[in-house]
């Protein structure tokens, strides 16, 4: 605003003679009313040197954090004086109508001393609420000492369903230090007659330091979690039962929980890092119909031994998993890679390294899976290798030296996939291999030590039951594939005991 042309009357007003653009309420006179207009677009100004304090203007109440500059104190709606700010918080949600609404906070930190709750009970329609803040690095939501519960919550109590919930732009700060319990995001349904919660999304958020889980969710459906950073918990990172769920572009890392625990059906997950857990980096929990893709594991077990990169339990399956980089340390804390329990599930383009057990383990009941493309290099210990006690998997175009058996002497019964080395340094080695279990199987037997002449019985062969294989020199090999009913033989430099 100019004011130009004017002579100041103390105490009252401003004449003008000349263009009247002081007149701001066009009421032929320039009094106070007037400078009360100017004040107010003057705070409305954005300085060129300082951060948009103010916000976006488009929320339906602002709330400004106690430490915020006074300039924006005045705009705002509700002013936080720094102990329990939950309380102006609440009030600006609450005073949202029966359709909802946005909530938008200042930069500053905002202590809380209870849960911000995002439910309404007894309303016609659901309850959309927005809750956002500036920047996850700029509005931070502090759970104050010896609160111990979560900060923010959804939890449904009515019979009726509760829908279209948003958090984006802000830090949920746990302090985990001075508080017992408490996740940093919490909801589900309160009990099994009440309704389910849908359509809730997390975008831009920084969960940091929780005593419990950075996000709990259950009972959800149309979940969708972008951009966010979940570090330093006590619980998992993300605890998700619901489904169909979108979650992309997430880093979880040094929680004592597990990095991820999804179960139900229909999600979709991709672009995710999992690094520095103290239990599994990725669990599939009764997970049906979903795809898992470009997922980086690193490091896991750090609290509890015995624990898989990516597990995918027995319940789990129609799943597909793809492009999937481990890597763990080689020490009991890293103990296996991937570990399939359940079955007719995909896995494809994967790659173990460094596992302490065995990058690839499928015990008795992971039936009927494909893993295909991929390299698992052996585990650190003597127990390293891949583990197929499955029926039906088929292990297609895959590398790496855990696809590989060394026979030292004896009478062993022998994988029926990979790499069979037979040394016989020890002793004459007399194996047996056993049928395939798919058709395209192939089978490698290679004589690394010719010490002592062995042999290799297939059971059932195109040629005889049994076809025996004799090797006596370094380098024979044996190469057969299983046609669904018999082995076959793609190429042999060993001699073959005569037809019985």
């Amino acid at each position: 605003m100019v004011i130009k042309n004017c002579i100041l009357i103390p105490f009252l007003s401003v004449t003008c003679f000349g263009y009247m653009l002081s007149d701001l309420n066009f009421d032929r006179n320039v009094d106070f009313n007037d400078f009360a207009i100017f004040s107010n677009q003057w705070l409305l100004e954005e300085d060129p040197d300082e951060p948009n304090w103010i916000g976006s203007g488009t929320a339906d109440y602002f709330v400004a954090a106690s430490d915020s500059p006074d300039r924006v104190k005045v705009k705002a709606d509700y002013v936080c004086d720094g102990i329990d700010d939950h309380v102006e918080i609440q009030a600006a949600i609450d005073a949202l109508p029966d359709f909802g609404g946005k909530v938008q906070l200042s930069t500053g930190r905002f202590n809380i001393g209870r849960p911000i709750n995002l439910y309404r009970p007894n309303v016609s329609r659901w309850f959309s609420v927005c809750l956002e803040g500036q920047h996850m690095q700029s509005t931070c939501i502090f759970l104050q000492n010896g609160s111990n519960c979560n900060m923010i919550e959804n939890v449904n109590t009515g019979v009726s369903v509760s829908g279209w919930k948003v958090i984006r732009d802000l830090c949920l700060e746990g302090n985990k230090a001075r508080n017992t319990s408490g996740s940093g995001y919490y909801s589900k349904r309160a009990s099994i007659t009440s309704g389910v919660c849908y359509d809730q999304c997390i975008q831009n958020v920084f969960i940091n330091n929780v005593k419990e889980k950075g996000i709990h969710i259950e009972d959800g459906w149309h979940i969708s979690i972008f951009n966010c950073w979940i570090e330093m918990c006590d619980g998992d990172g993300l605890y998700l039962l619901g489904n169909e769920s979108r979650l992309s572009s997430l880093q979880i890392s040094s929680n004592k929980g597990r990095g991820i625990l999804l179960y139900g059906t229909n999600h979709h997950a991709t672009n995710v890092i999992l690094m520095r857990l103290g239990k599994a980096g990725f669990q599939a929990m009764t997970l049906y119909n979903s795809t898992i893709s470009n997922l980086n594991i690193v490091d896991w077990g750090q609290v509890s031994p015995l624990q898989n990169a990516l597990q995918i339990d027995a319940s789990s399956h129609h799943n597909a998993f793809s492009n999937i980089s481990v890597k763990g340390t080689a020490t009991p804390s890293s103990s296996r890679g991937i570990a399939v329990y359940g079955d007719y599930n995909l896995l494809s383009n994967i790659i173990v390294e460094d596992t302490y057990y065995n990058p690839l383990y499928i015990p008795e009941g992971g039936d009927n899976n494909l893993i295909s493309s991929s390299y698992f290099e052996e585990g650190a210990s003597a127990n390293n290798a891949i583990i197929n006690n499955g029926a039906n998997n088929k292990i297609v175009d895959c590398s790496g030296l855990g696809n590989e058996e060394i026979v030292t002497s004896g009478f062993p019964t022998l994988k029926h996939w990979g790499v069979t080395k037979l040394n016989s340094a020890a002793g004459a080695i007399t194996a047996i291999l056993p049928d395939g279990q798919y058709a395209g199987e192939i089978k490698t037997i290679v004589m690394t030590d010719a010490s002592n002449p062995s042999t290799v019985s297939a059971t059932h062969h195109e040629t005889s039951d049994p076809q025996v294989a004799i090797f006596d020199d370094v380098d024979e090999i044996w190469v057969l594939i299983w046609t669904g009913m018999r082995w076959a033989t793609l190429k042999a430099t060993c001699d073959f005991l005569p037809l019985s």
